[in-house]
């Protein structure tokens, strides 16, 4: 089994706690896919009953969450920006 380390990990929890952050302040419903997604880490069919949400939704969102991931991880200088999908 190939084992990888995280370079800066600091940097990453830095990220995700201001993508946390972000969602609890700015986009309410944001935070309660955050916490489906990421703290009880639901089933997509689960999360998107118990949002209300569709399928179609629920990935649109989780790609929204990454692409801001991705812009945080920039910012903290995690990844250099040639890296992002962004």
């Amino acid at each position: 089994r190939e084992e990888k380390r995280i370079r800066h990990p600091k940097k990453w929890v830095s990220m995700a706690r201001d993508v946390r952050g972000y969602c609890e302040q700015n986009e309410p419903s944001y935070k309660d896919f955050f916490q489906s997604r990421y703290d009880m880490c639901e089933e997509w069919r689960d999360a998107c009953k118990r949002l209300g949400i569709s399928k179609d939704t629920y990935y649109a969102m989780r790609a929204d969450v990454l692409r801001m991931g991705e812009l945080y991880a920039v910012y903290r200088g995690a990844v250099a920006p040639m890296d992002c999908r962004i």
